[in-house]
């Protein structure tokens, strides 16, 4: 019965044991989702979240959770990291504007930072009046055969401006008798749309129909 009483007392010693470190790892860490708030994942050969808003003078890392090398690379020059496995790569953002990146060796691996002055946040979030869905000009990557974001929201005259990233040609057209469309693009060319009018517009790429997208105008 001793026997019994000792090993019941040693079992129940290592419980509280083993729910202290947890719950002081927990504390180190920050809480949950405190310390992932400007963190992007490299993961299954994609990016995630692949689009964040955040406030001018934010610093976001990326952290690369699978076996193979990625890069962070800006398509205007900012910046290029290396993403070595389970490495990180730090960026600080200090001027508002929206900024594309993307893998260098997987290029159908894409993202958007989309910075604002630090008067439009609140909190250290940004507001709503300043986030994607309501600001005046929204990027659109034609890559690998898709368009990316394939849906997207806007304000009544807003612009929408499309990138092909891929060597092969493409157009982003209406489906309703091409009343708008880019024209061909070729591999690094840019179009921009203004939307006047308010309503769902369902868009294609004539050359490949299979890609297609939709710009809801509010």
């Amino acid at each position: 019965m001793k026997r019994l009483s000792l090993m019941l007392a040693l079992l129940g010693g290592l419980v509280i044991l083993a729910l202290g470190t947890v719950l002081a790892a927990a504390q180190e860490s920050g809480g949950p989702g405190e310390s992932d708030s400007h963190l992007i994942v490299a993961e299954r050969q994609a990016f995630d979240p692949a689009y964040v808003s955040v406030p001018a003078g934010t610093t976001i890392t990326w952290v690369n959770r699978d076996r193979e090398l990625h890069t962070v690379t800006s398509d205007i020059g900012l910046f290029n990291g290396e993403l070595t496995p389970r490495g990180s790569f730090a960026f600080t953002f200090a001027e508002p504007g929206v900024y594309f990146f993307y893998c260098q060796p997987h290029d159908w691996m894409i993202g958007e930072v989309t910075v604002v002055a630090a008067d439009q946040a609140v909190d250290g979030a940004v507001s709503a009046a300043s986030a994607g869905f309501t600001q005046t000009g929204v990027d659109v990557a034609m890559l690998g055969y898709e368009f990316q974001p394939a849906s997207i929201t806007l304000p009544l005259g807003g612009f929408v401006s499309w990138t092909n990233f891929d060597a092969e040609q493409h157009t982003a057209t209406s489906f309703d008798t091409g009343t708008w469309s880019t024209g061909v693009l070729s591999g690094g060319q840019s179009e921009a749309v203004q939307f006047l009018e308010a309503g769902t517009y369902a868009y294609l790429c004539e050359i490949h129909p299979s890609m297609i997208g939709e710009v809801v105008v509010t």
